[in-house]
């Protein structure tokens, strides 16, 4: 396959696969669930791993201390780091690009509501009676505001996608995949995997005891 046409499919082959992922993550979201693309054209092969948060560090929240900080670095440098994830058998593949969108809710610092609540606690002590219960109101309001954020940013769902490129010389000795991820990550259950290669279309499903995916099966 030429150079121009193996992009081309490939393209074609993710764009169907993440239409088809997109809908079925807006039907569910399962924690230790995930799903796996993988496309093999030409002396390529392209890897897509999408997943909740919730499997790697057991959270989808904005990280709330340093410990859980670590956690998402941790696997953060681990998912940019492919060689520890996926162990390829065969092929002489060399890693090529990497993109890692996080979708991990950043941390919030809500300065300006601390700067508000400083002034109302030195003007405190100058305010009648009235403009204290005012204050009160106003502390109260922004208190149950920020209960509700919080509230909210527990029940989204974050994600993290990674996209690995490889280039493989002899790719017609590509044989598997082992899956080490699973051993790193005790909270992946199964992936859902959907294979794509020159004789078609694989779908199946891994877990904890059956890591590895069979590349032949569309060579």
């Amino acid at each position: 396959m030429k150079p121009f046409l193996a992009i081309a499919a490939v393209s074609a082959c993710f764009s169907s696969l993440t239409f088809a992922q997109t809908e079925r993550d807006l039907d569910s979201h399962v924690h230790g669930s995930a799903s796996l693309n993988v496309v093999v054209a030409g002396s390529s092969m392209f890897i897509e791993l999408d997943t909740p948060w919730d499997n790697m560090v057991g959270f989808e929240h904005a990280p709330r201390n340093d410990e859980q900080h670590a956690l998402v670095n941790g696997s953060l440098e681990l998912l940019n780091n492919p060689a520890t994830l996926l162990a390829i058998e065969g092929g002489n593949c060399t890693l090529g690009d990497v993109t890692v969108e996080s979708g991990m809710p950043e941390a919030e610092h809500d300065d300006a509501h601390d700067e508000d609540h400083d002034h109302a606690e030195a003007e405190h002590d100058d305010e009648h009676d009235e403009d204290h219960d005012h204050a009160e109101a106003e502390k109260h309001d922004s208190t149950h505001d920020d209960e509700a954020h919080d509230e909210h940013s527990d029940s989204e769902h974050a994600t993290a996608l990674a996209t690995y490129s490889f280039a493989c010389e002899d790719i017609n000795q590509l044989e598997s995949i082992d899956l080490v991820l699973f051993s790193i990550w005790s909270g992946f259950e199964e992936l859902d995997v959907q294979l794509v290669g020159e004789t078609g279309q694989v779908l199946l499903e891994l877990d904890q005891q059956n890591t590895v995916l069979d590349i032949t099966q569309v060579r």
